[in-house]
């Protein structure tokens, strides 16, 4: 065999060599490439059809990733008015619209109350709470008497309200991100929210010890439930879902957002409603 034949059967080896590499990357390739776009899809068209509403109203800014669902003990941070005519007042002003925009943890509000009057909010340092802590305090003040303003101090009263808002709101969205809201196991999720809350106003913050109205759990339920309008929480649902879901999918407080609430807008999600009704009447019974 000549070297001239010999060179001719490597480059054939080579090339058939190379082509059958080819096509099993190429293959494989398209596998990969299939399943990533797949999921990519998959994820993508749940949050498209979580953000319909905001995407359609253009109140949606970034790219929204999943996060905490609530920083354990939250002690809601302090906020520097900058209303040239803010005085804090003993009573709490119910709100009637809300514009919050919230930077990579920097926070600018304008709270704009029932008699028209508003207050310019911001918070430049890095906040001990998730962003949709904020939106739970709120939820808090466009109801008629429930504790909501964390300026104003003892503010004990104040983040229980805001944080068992939270776990309401956390829970069932959950359930709806995964898209089984509707088999909820209500006395689980009803007993989990209870005990958390026990030991968030009973141990964490001392309540009981630390507050003027030296309450328990059993009684701050109870005054809770009282004042708390449901029809609120599911008014505002939308925007704690955004909000939520934002943070749970980056991660971390480094996104952008704005989110308005208004109390001329209406929104009913019967599931939610329903939801809250049945934890209601395990929690107060």
């Amino acid at each position: 065999m000549t070297p001239e034949e010999v060179q001719e059967m490597i480059d054939q080896s080579v090339a058939k060599a190379i082509d059958k590499h080819n096509k099993t990357a190429t293959i494989i390739s398209a596998t990969i490439g299939s399943v990533l776009l797949f999921f990519y899809a998959h994820g993508l068209l749940q949050v498209v059809d979580r953000f319909k509403y905001f995407l359609y109203n253009g109140k949606y800014r970034d790219v929204a990733q999943f996060g905490r669902a609530l920083a354990l003990g939250a002690r809601c941070r302090r906020f520097e008015s900058c209303h040239p005519d803010f005085n804090l007042n003993d009573t709490m002003s119910k709100l009637k619209k809300v514009e919050w925009t919230w930077n990579h943890g920097k926070v600018f509000s304008k709270l704009i109350y029932e008699n028209d009057e508003f207050d310019l909010r911001k918070n430049d340092k890095p906040p001990p709470t998730n962003s949709s802590h904020d939106i739970a305090h709120f939820i808090c003040g466009f109801n008629e008497n429930l504790e909501w303003d964390y300026q104003i101090e003892p503010n004990h009263i104040v983040e229980y309200n805001a944080v068992f808002v939270e776990q309401l709101l956390v829970a069932f969205s959950h359930y709806y991100y995964h898209n089984n809201h509707h088999s909820i196991d209500i006395g689980v999720v009803s007993e989990q929210i209870d005990n958390y809350m026990k030991w968030f106003s009973e141990i964490y913050y001392k309540i009981q010890e630390d507050h003027p109205s030296k309450k328990y759990h059993a009684d701050l339920k109870k005054d809770f439930f009282n004042k708390l309008d449901i029809k609120t929480l599911e008014k505002y649902f939308l925007q704690f879902y955004h909000t939520w879901v934002v943070e749970k999918l980056m991660g971390n407080q480094k996104f952008n957002i704005i989110i308005t609430m208004d109390s001329t807008v209406d929104y009913e999600f019967k599931p939610l409603y329903d939801y809250l009704i049945q934890v209601k009447k395990i929690l107060t019974k």
